[in-house]
């Protein structure tokens, strides 16, 4: 079997900019040459290896962030008025959302790459209580929170730094969100982007309030700042965003002898209904280990409500894989079913080529009863 990928997503280029440029002078941002003390900063958004932040890091995180809060940019920014930046030595814009105009979250995440922008983009439009796609969300958070939002560590670094907040959205702390995992503290990577992707945060909003450039996010424009190595500055431009789209790869299966063979299974009168949701707890195998959100298989059959196979897919394993041997078992035991109802496309990818060429109807975007009231139990019971 194959996976086969059509994407739609338009990669953000020098050419997308428009000729209105502002130039960012005076060193009001830090560039390649400066980086407040700390090393790297441009090379770094990805990084498997952990180590602390240093002192030196958390003085230029917070005080970057309390200059950020001072100005409120959320007072006359939307959550979807995204700041682009492209910066030196990494090969993917980071897409910067202000939150905090609805009086709900304040702080500013940062998407890392145009997937991660697409995953923000299909949770908006997917947004219900079995959704998958918060589990798909990639980026860094700043956050001004209430104090009882802190952890211990939170606190012992506040203490440390000697640093004190009082009242409602006041409290700073930082997360890292990565695909499969609950938000977690950042190491000294994360923290070496956003020291560089802050201070220009900052120098766009400070561009915005005084009107150096005229930015419709409305019709999909965002503010690109970047630098340029021939002019030794940073610059802010007006850009379009990419087109994003939900996600439309198809597992293919290349296996024609197995397809002949489920042509041959008798039609079963079952109607099914078919899951790829989360798991409803988080799954911690080591203490003091980031905890996970791995994926939850069901199967249900659709007329007695009853669940006829469940799995649990770890982070380290194939999703597509263990989607198929499910079905295809369940198919050789039982035979092909008349129906099988899934929530969206997302699940649909996996098994569309199958259903097709096994002549299964699949239904889309119908209710599952057996499978929604499954769900609601074992978060309500795992809960407790």
């Amino acid at each position: 079997m194959v996976i086969k990928k059509h994407d739609n997503h338009d990669q953000l280029s020098m050419d997308d900019f428009e000729s209105e440029v502002e130039t960012a002078e005076n060193g009001n941002a830090v560039g390649p040459e400066q980086t407040d003390g700390v090393a790297g900063a441009e090379k770094v958004i990805h990084s498997k290896k952990r180590s602390e932040p240093t002192r030196v890091q958390w003085e230029a995180l917070f005080d970057i962030a309390k200059r950020i809060r001072a100005i409120e940019p959320w007072s006359f920014m939307w959550d979807m008025d995204f700041i682009t930046l492209l910066l030196p030595g990494t090969d993917q814009p980071l897409y910067c959302s202000v939150l905090g105009n609805a009086g709900l979250c304040y702080g500013i995440n940062i998407y890392r790459g145009d997937s991660a922008l697409s995953a923000l983009m299909c949770m908006i439009e997917n947004d219900n209580e079995f959704s998958t796609v918060y589990n798909e969300q990639d980026c860094l958070m700043l956050s001004f929170g209430d104090r009882e939002e802190l952890t211990a560590k939170d606190r012992a670094l506040l203490k440390e730094l000697d640093l004190r907040f009082r009242g409602r959205h006041e409290w700073i702390y930082f997360r890292t969100m990565d695909p499969g995992y609950v938000p977690w503290y950042i190491d000294s990577n994360h923290a070496d982007v956003l020291i560089q992707a802050l201070q220009n945060i900052y120098m766009a909003i400070i561009c915005l309030m005084e009107n150096k450039l005229s930015v419709d996010f409305e019709k999909g424009q965002t503010l690109v700042r970047f630098y340029s190595e021939t002019d030794d500055m940073w610059c802010n431009a007006i850009g379009k965003l990419p087109v994003t789209s939900e996600d439309d790869r198809t597992l293919v299966i290349t296996n024609d002898g197995l397809i002949a063979d489920i042509k041959k299974l008798k039609r079963s009168k079952i109607k099914l209904e078919f899951d790829v949701t989360c798991f409803p707890v988080n799954v911690c195998e080591n203490r003091g280990d980031r905890p996970s959100i791995p994926l939850f298989l069901l199967l249900a059959d659709k007329t007695s409500g009853i669940i006829i196979d469940q799995k649990t897919v770890g982070n380290n394993e194939r999703v597509e894989s263990a989607v198929l041997d499910m079905l295809i078992r369940h198919f050789m035991s039982y035979g092909r079913p008349l129906s099988i109802n899934i929530r969206d496309k997302r699940t649909g990818m996996y098994i569309e080529d199958l259903c097709n060429r096994i002549d299964v109807k699949l239904i889309m975007g119908k209710e599952m009863p057996a499978i929604n009231e499954t769900i609601r139990y074992l978060t309500k019971a795992m809960s407790r």
